[in-house]
């Protein structure tokens, strides 16, 4: 969280992700197949119940959102990383 206060974004990924739910609910959920899909992506923005995360994917499912016990239990070590340059997009991100 402090990285995200700070105007850093967090890259992380997943290997258990139901990429369908994202396109169609906005929401991360846990796959229930056992199939393996990994996938890394950005995070900038959070409350009290969700993280919100980014991806390359599109509107159709580029902006989502994940409980915490889920980005807690399920994803990969996170990384902090900003750009300067992307101050811009990372203010239109947030204010989504």
């Amino acid at each position: 969280m402090a990285a995200i206060d700070a105007n850093q974004y967090i890259y992380t990924g997943s290997q258990s992700g139901d990429w369908a739910s994202v396109r169609d609910n906005h929401e991360y959920k846990l796959r229930t197949d056992g199939k393996i899909v990994g996938h890394i992506t950005a995070y900038g923005k959070y409350d009290s119940t969700w993280i919100y995360g980014i991806n390359s994917y599109g509107q159709k499912n580029g902006i989502f959102k994940v409980s915490w016990d889920i980005f807690l239990n399920h994803f990969f070590t996170k990384y902090a990383i900003f750009d300067s340059s992307m101050t811009e997009a990372i203010a239109k991100y947030r204010n989504r």
